[in-house]
């Protein structure tokens, strides 16, 4: 979802591509259509791609993984080897996703935006990098621009272990989060998709206890049934903990956070990372 976006009459789409959402239609001069989705609990995100009749789109569906193994970035994501036949399991009576059309005159109306970040600090008298001073360093800037929390992003766990209980001798975290407190900042730790998956429950209640803020998780990167599970999980077990969660490497926002206010940000449409 972080890609930058073609401009095509929508009988010149490519038939071998999907197109992700939201898509914006411009069927006038003054007039934009956004289409997207809401309500996307544990079912598979929607695509589009060409009809066969000129003008039209179709919807396209992932389908349940049947098999997957551990890999990806940094062995922190779920590769999927085999397909089940149906794009959803459904127990009982439920309800399913909306479709939405945002329709806008122009594109201010719409949401854009962009985010950066790096270790990288000049003119001081450390050297900066995943370590305690440079984060302090955050920590201080935080406090004296008012700004609410500091995220720990990917480098304060141990590289390719997908356990977020291993953390880099160079980060001691209770010594941040004191840090942190006495400064009025709060502090939010990255979780890679898997790591976080695989001992959620505990990894929640232990970093909660300690005194973090929340989580930002990242590398999901697709949206299939058991993704979009994910995500409900996820917003419950840190809300039971009092933390908030910050979705990165992600599908579009559908809605989730109406449901659970706790989840404050879907990071990766057009962010340029």
């Amino acid at each position: 979802f972080e890609n930058t976006y073609t401009k095509l009459p929508l009988n010149g789409l490519d038939k071998q591509k999907l197109i992700f959402l939201p898509i914006v239609i411009q069927p006038a001069d003054d007039l934009k259509v956004l289409i997207t989705e809401s309500a996307l609990e544990n079912y598979p995100g929607m695509y589009l791609n060409t009809d066969a009749t000129a003008g039209t789109l179709k919807a396209v569906y992932a389908p349940v993984p049947a098999k997957v193994h551990q890999g990806g970035h940094n062995e922190l994501q779920t590769i999927v080897d085999e397909y089940e036949p149906y794009i959803a399991k459904v127990d009982g009576p439920r309800s399913f996703p909306w479709r939405i059309a945002v329709i806008a005159p122009d594109d201010v109306t719409l949401v854009a935006w962009d985010w950066w970040n790096d270790w990288n600090l000049y003119g001081v008298d450390f050297v900066s990098g995943v370590n305690n001073d440079t984060y302090k360093a955050y920590i201080d800037f935080a406090h004296d621009h008012g700004i609410e929390y500091v995220i720990l992003d990917e480098g304060w766990a141990v590289n390719k272990k997908a356990d977020l209980m291993q953390i880099v001798p160079e980060i001691n975290l209770p010594e941040l989060v004191a840090y942190a407190d006495k400064q009025g900042v709060g502090l939010i730790l990255w979780a890679g998709y898997y790591a976080f998956l695989r001992d959620m429950e505990n990894v929640c209640k232990h970093y909660a206890d300690m005194g973090i803020k929340g989580f930002k998780v990242d590398f999901m990167d697709h949206d299939d049934q058991t993704i979009t599970d994910f995500y409900y999980k996820a917003a419950e077990t840190a809300a039971r903990h009092k933390l908030l969660i910050d979705f990165h490497g992600t599908s579009k926002p559908a809605g989730l956070n109406r449901t659970w206010p706790n989840i404050i940000n879907f990071e990766g449409v057009f962010g340029l990372e």
